[in-house]
Parts: structure tokens; sequence; C-alpha cells
């Protein structure tokens, strides 16, 4: 129930009988007994009030994360994919997992960037003409060739819960090893903050020459919307705070494209930093 309906459904009861009615809400306050003639007027807005609460807490929560936790050693996702001989692929040594609940439906969002360090590959990126994004990639740093390690230094894209409720659904890390998970409130949206990654060994090519081991870093902003079913994933090769200042930053409305979970062939997608 919308605020303004609560307002007006209680629009005409008594002020004396809401005061004991939040008395009754609240643990350890006790108002002066009245007489038992009153006792259900005032149990009346008790359960009205009740009733609000919990209606109004179940509809603020319509989708869950429902898990997020290091991938088993034989845990595999298969998606379809023409091009393969078989018509799927079968994703396998995975690094970790995130699983969502909730709805089978959800609006579609747009958003549109507040701070960017500098401006994004125009060809990679999905841009309607008031501005707003559904997908923003940058490849590469003014200066920086495709070589350097900062090759993706931000990457912005949305998911949808709907996508992800079946039972083989999930938003996957591949390749990148993330380390420790902070969670935080931004408004409404659940975040979720991490550095991640990948080790290469020594190698040696066929000619002589040596690749030497190493070990590279990327980083995660997950915005999870728990009543609008959306999560908008920043990520990049450049630092924590740059990725986090694009995603703080981000103007994230709403659209009138509803979202259903049979748009969607595959229920699992990856994540990782440079598959953009």
């Amino acid at each position: 129930m919308l605020s303004r309906e609560v307002l007006f459904a209680m629009n005409d009861v008594k002020e004396e009988y809401l005061l004991d009615a939040q008395a009754a809400l609240e643990t350890g306050v006790q108002r002066p007994r009245r007489p038992v003639r009153n006792l259900a007027r005032t149990l009346l807005p008790a359960a009205l009030i009740a009733a609000l609460l919990i209606g109004t807490a179940w509809a603020a929560t319509l989708f869950t994360l429902r898990a997020r936790r290091p991938a088993e050693p034989d845990e595999t996702y298969t998606i379809r994919w023409a091009e393969s001989p078989t018509g799927g692929l079968k994703w396998t040594d995975l690094k970790y997992v995130f699983q969502f609940d909730g709805a089978d439906t959800c609006r579609a969002v747009k958003f549109r960037p507040g701070w960017l360090p500098f401006q994004p590959n125009a060809e990679y990126n999905q841009r309607d003409p008031d501005g707003y994004y559904s997908r923003l990639v940058s490849e590469g740093a003014p200066g920086v060739d495709s070589t350097s390690h900062n090759y993706q230094p931000y990457m912005v894209e949305i998911h949808y819960v709907p996508q992800f409720i079946a039972e083989d659904g999930a938003m996957l890390l591949m390749y990148q090893t993330p380390e420790e998970i902070s969670e935080e409130k931004w408004g409404e949206d659940t975040v979720l903050k991490f550095s991640a990654f990948r080790h290469q060994d020594e190698i040696t090519l066929p000619d002589g020459r040596v690749i030497e081991e190493e070990t590279f870093h990327y980083y995660f902003v997950i915005r999870f919307s728990e009543s609008e079913g959306y999560i908008v994933v920043t990520s990049g090769t450049s630092d924590m705070e740059t990725v986090e200042h694009v995603a703080r930053e981000l103007e994230i409305v709403p659209t009138d494209e509803i979202i259903r979970a049979e748009d969607f062939e595959n229920h699992a997608v990856f994540i990782d930093v440079g598959q953009g």
C-alpha cells in the first residue's frame, strides 16, 4: 500500500486511538488504561498500523540476493550459443557465484553518469538521445595503449533479477577471484564492493621470449535494488576510488519497458572485467 493510501485509511481515526495503537506496538511503552468499551477502538487502529507496516515491508523487498559464495570445484553452467557445434557452451572453473530470487518481472532502468574520469569510447556504448545509457564502456585511458594493465578503466552494465530466478540462474565471476566483499547501503540500494585478482604464471613463448609471472587486479561495485530488481555493475582496471566514484554518481531512472524472465534465453552471465 502506498504511503498516501496509508494516510487516507487513517484519516478518520481519532488521534487518541492512534496514540494508543502506537503505544501497543512499542515495546515497554504503556499508556493509562482506558475502559473496556474503548478496547476495540484501540485494537482496530493498532491492527491497521501493524498490517500497513507489514505490507509496506513486504512490498519493499520483492527481490533478494539469495547467495554469494565461492563456486564449487565441479560447478558448471550451460548457456546456449548458436556458433558452438553443440549449440551451447559449458562454463567451468568458476571463481564466484551471485544468485537472486524474486518476482519474474521488473521495470527496466537506464542511467546517466554524473562523473567520469574521461569520456568513453562511443562505439562500445548503448546511449539514447537523452544521454542515458544501458551500457557504458571505456577501453583504455587517454594516452594508454591497449596492452596496458589499465585496458578497461571503467564499465557500467545493467542486469535484472528476473534473468536469474531460474534454478540455474547466476551472475558469475569466471576468471577473477574476489577478495573480501563489503556490503553497505546507498539510499535504498544494497551495494557490494570488492577487488579481485587473476594470477598469471610465467610463460615462455616459442621464440624464447619470457612473459613474467604477474598478478592483475580488478575492482567491482554492484548496486542491487531489492524493490526494483535491477543490478548495476560498475567495474574496471583503474582503481577502487575511480570505480566507486563512477558508481556513486550514476543517476538511475526507471523506464516504461517491462523485463520478464521469459525474455532471457540464458539465465547466467559473467561479469569479469575485460569481457566487454
